[in-house]
């Protein structure tokens, strides 16, 4: 564990300081000036081993508390002797303070933290300006009402995530118990992680928000641990519905390289290309090749060897080899030829509810001001710029010459901006947008199969996606 942890902000039960979920942010404090990982003068990382380890450190500390409350940047403080250090990471790269004396000027710490605790996202364009002149001068940051006290929000905290209650998470265990098939209860652990996620399922021709549905996640199925990375994150959802009907839904999180096309976009292209599949009996042909037979084709009988992926097991008294959809029914071929190019286009991909790149819409606000395009609202949608495309936010990335893009929520990394000597150029390979998917489709783990066959057919069907690509 660090040196010193502290609380969120107006949460301290017992036992806080035990576990990550109770903690806002960490010092790390080492006696000796030296082991300071930034040479301040140079303004470069020094190679030492001392210096190596305190710098892993603080990641590490970083890591934890970005992947624990699903932070869009994290801060983490570290101390040598009597000077500090406010390090600011996010999933792209990591970025240093200049050192501060804590002997001759603290202020600029006790600042950062007041801020910190302090936090709102409306305000979130304030900066950390410097020392304000006069004795009695404080930091400039809107103070927390009341009302918005102890709700243990600080700096970094992703406005579109809220905790869920205790009658979510007891409400989420009746729906595993009657669910097909039934489902483990959620641990202690899962109960406290239980999250309402916002996601904006369309944006108006003005580019303010169209309607947004909440989901909430109660279970994580797949996490990429890394700090500097996609930071992919897979969750098991409800959606509640009209009528108080409760779906499932599996939501996927993640930070995109801004030169990489978002995933939705990807499955979009997939799909367009298979409804202008102009010749059906062709792509059932394609299908066959990957063991997808028609009605009158018998694996028994058929003894010669291909490129093409081997076709499914059957038992012996089985004549047809079947493929089996979501709900267990096999699927014939020539039954999805029947079914037209919509029904097509889902086999082998998830069908996508919605999907959502939240740092292009943050993108979108910053290309406005650039632009002019100041009176977009929802009344009076009057645009001076032709509408952006994604390469057009994308690109903003790259700052000014002097700075790096500035965001009103970071949900698009700022760090890497600084990262390369090629610079801004180089921004849009380094820095990442976060992305949010929604899925109706709901797999399940490998480790839950009903049968053999439907495991193999399952390791089958991984082989040749990877082997596809």
């Amino acid at each position: 564990m660090p040196d010193i942890v502290m609380s969120l902000p107006g949460k301290c039960k017992f036992g806080w300081e035990s576990a990550w979920k109770g903690i806002s942010t960490v010092f790390e404090v080492k006696r000796d000036q030296r082991e300071d990982p930034v040479h301040e003068g140079l303004a470069y990382i020094r190679t030492g081993s001392p210096q190596r380890l305190a710098l892993v450190q603080i990641a590490k500390s970083a890591r934890n508390l970005l992947h624990t409350h699903s932070l869009l940047y994290a801060y983490v403080v570290g101390i040598y002797n009597h000077k500090a250090r406010i390090y600011r990471f996010d999933h792209a790269a990591g970025v240093v303070s200049k050192e501060i004396d804590l002997k001759a000027d603290p202020f600029p710490l006790f600042d950062f933290l007041w801020r910190f605790c302090n936090y709102q996202h409306s305000d979130h364009g304030l900066t950390l300006n410097a020392r304000p002149a006069g004795p009695t001068s404080g930091p400039q940051t809107r103070s927390m009402t009341k009302d918005e006290a102890g709700t243990g929000s600080f700096l970094g905290m992703d406005p579109t995530i809220t905790a869920a209650s205790k009658t979510d998470s007891d409400k989420v265990n009746e729906l595993l118990k009657t669910s097909d098939p039934p489902q483990d209860p959620l641990s202690q652990e899962e109960k406290d992680a239980c999250r309402w996620v916002s996601v904006v399922s369309g944006y108006n021709s003005d580019g303010s928000a169209g309607p947004t549905k909440r989901y909430l996640v109660y279970r994580l199925r797949f996490l990429n641990p890394r700090l500097f990375s996609r930071a992919t994150r897979v969750w098991d959802a409800y959606e509640v519905q009209e009528g108080g009907r409760w779906e499932r839904r599996a939501i996927k999180d993640a930070w995109r390289q801004l030169a990489r096309d978002r995933e939705d976009v990807l499955y979009r292209r997939l799909r367009d290309g298979l409804r202008q599949h102009d010749d059906l009996e062709k792509l059932v042909e394609e299908c066959n090749k990957f063991g997808l037979p028609s009605e009158d084709v018998v694996s028994d009988a058929d003894d010669t060897r291909s490129e093409a992926a081997p076709p499914s097991t059957a038992a012996d008294d089985e004549s047809v080899i079947h493929e089996l959809n979501d709900a267990g029914t096999p699927i014939l071929a020539d039954e999805l030829a029947t079914c037209g190019p919509s029904f097509i286009s889902l086999y082998g991909l998830p069908d996508v509810e919605t999907g959502d790149d939240l740092g292009a819409r943050e993108a979108l606000k910053l290309f406005d001001r650039k632009h002019g395009n100041t009176t977009r609202s929802r009344r009076a949608p009057v645009q001076v710029h032709p509408p952006p495309s994604e390469a057009d936010l994308d690109s903003l990335a790259q700052g000014a010459t002097s700075r790096p893009p500035t965001y009103d929520v970071y949900h698009r990394t700022i760090c890497a901006w600084l990262r390369d000597k090629a610079g801004a150029q180089e921004a849009r390979f380094n820095e990442r947008s976060h992305v949010r998917l929604v899925m109706k489709t709901v797999g399940r783990p490998l480790s839950t199969f009903k049968s053999t066959k439907e495991m193999v057919t399952a390791i089958r069907d991984a082989i040749i996606g990877a082997s596809s690509e």
